[in-house]
């Protein structure tokens, strides 16, 4: 993703991208928001209803590099509580090699 997260087809489109990867059977679901300036409350609700859905099929939703006000405003929603977030891709590559194996 790129710019801004926070229109209504930007939420539909990461929906539709999150259930056809499930659909396809990632268990492991990594969004980089290295180059999101900016994030919407709903954003931030779908990107929750991301998580719960790999959770309950026993996968991972992933954030890498959230930067800027974006980071700030994840911090402050506590995401960090209860996702994964990898500050880097260095991060998140060590994260799946920790993984079993399927």
């Amino acid at each position: 993703m790129m710019g801004q997260f926070w229109e209504h087809k930007d939420v539909v489109e990461f929906d539709n991208t999150i259930t056809r990867m499930m659909l396809m059977g990632y268990k492991v679901i990594a969004a980089d928001f290295s180059r999101i300036s900016f994030i919407s409350s709903q954003a931030l609700g779908r990107m929750v209803n991301a998580y719960s859905k790999m959770k309950e099929s026993g996968g991972y939703f992933i954030l890498v590099n959230p930067v800027g006000s974006v980071k700030e405003t994840i911090g402050i929603a506590g995401f960090a509580d209860f996702m994964k977030i990898c500050p880097a891709r260095e991060q998140l590559d060590a994260f799946i090699d920790s993984l079993p194996a399927p």
